[in-house]
C-alpha cells in the first residue's frame, strides 16, 4: 500500500493544480514561516481573527476567520465557513514542510474517494536541522485505539467530519484522535490514506 501510495501520488505531472477549492486550512493566528506559501488555487488558510483586533491584512488564498474562542472551539467555527471538501486542522505546533499542500492535493487527486489523509512526521529543532523521524503504518483502526499516529499533519473530508457529529472536548489532539476513531468505526480501512512522505 505505501508504495502504491507513493507511485500514485507521486505520478502527478503538475506542480501547481488549478480549480476549485479543494482544501481549507484552519490556522489558529497569523501565519509564519512555518506556512507553505500561497500555491495555486486549490487551497485556502482560515487565520483566526480576535475579535476587536486590527484587521490582518493577508495575501490570498489567506482570509481572515473572526474568532471568539481558540482552539477545538475555533475549529468547529472554521468548519462551517470551510470552503474546501477536505480540512487540514493545523495547532499551530511544528512546522508544515513548504511541498505539505501540494502533496495533500496530488493524494486527494489519487484517492478522491478518501475520507482522510495522514503523513509521516520528524523533529526541527532551533537551527533547522531534522531528527526523529516517525515513518507511520498503513492505516489500521486497532492500532490508532491505543496509538494516535494520525497525529502531526491529518487531513479529514469535510463532509464526513460534520457527519460523524465534528470535533468534542477542549484539547485538540485528544479531539482530533477522538474524531478519526469515530470515522474509523464508520468508513474501510482503504478510506485512510498514508502519504509516504515527512510533511
Amino acid at each position: 500500500m505505501r508504495r502504491a501510495c507513493d507511485q500514485a501520488i507521486g505520478s502527478q505531472d503538475h506542480d501547481r493544480p488549478h480549480g476549485d477549492v479543494v482544501l481549507s486550512v484552519i490556522l489558529p493566528g497569523p501565519f509564519d514561516a512555518a506556512l507553505p506559501s500561497p500555491m495555486g488555487s486549490r487551497w485556502e488558510g482560515l487565520v483566526a481573527a480576535r475579535a476587536g483586533a486590527a484587521p490582518l491584512d493577508l495575501p490570498p488564498p489567506f482570509r481572515p476567520l473572526t474568532a471568539t474562542a481558540t482552539g477545538v472551539e475555533f475549529w468547529s467555527h472554521a468548519l462551517t465557513e470551510a470552503r474546501g471538501k477536505y480540512v487540514l486542522f493545523y495547532s499551530g505546533q511544528g512546522r508544515l514542510a513548504s511541498e505539505a499542500c501540494l502533496w495533500v492535493l496530488r493524494a486527494i487527486e489519487a484517492f478522491p474517494d478518501a475520507v482522510a489523509f495522514y503523513s509521516d512526521e520528524d523533529r526541527v529543532d532551533a537551527q533547522g536541522a531534522h531528527s526523529s523521524p516517525w515513518f507511520k503504518p498503513t492505516f489500521d483502526p486497532d492500532l490508532l485505539s491505543g496509538l494516535a499516529f494520525t497525529s502531526g499533519l491529518l487531513v479529514l473530508r469535510k463532509d464526513a467530519v460534520q457527519a460523524a457529529g465534528g470535533l468534542s472536548g477542549t484539547d485538540p489532539e485528544a479531539a482530533l484522535h477522538d474524531l478519526t476513531l469515530r470515522l474509523a468505526a464508520q468508513f474501510p480501512t482503504s478510506a485512510f490514506v498514508h502519504i509516504p512522505r515527512v510533511l
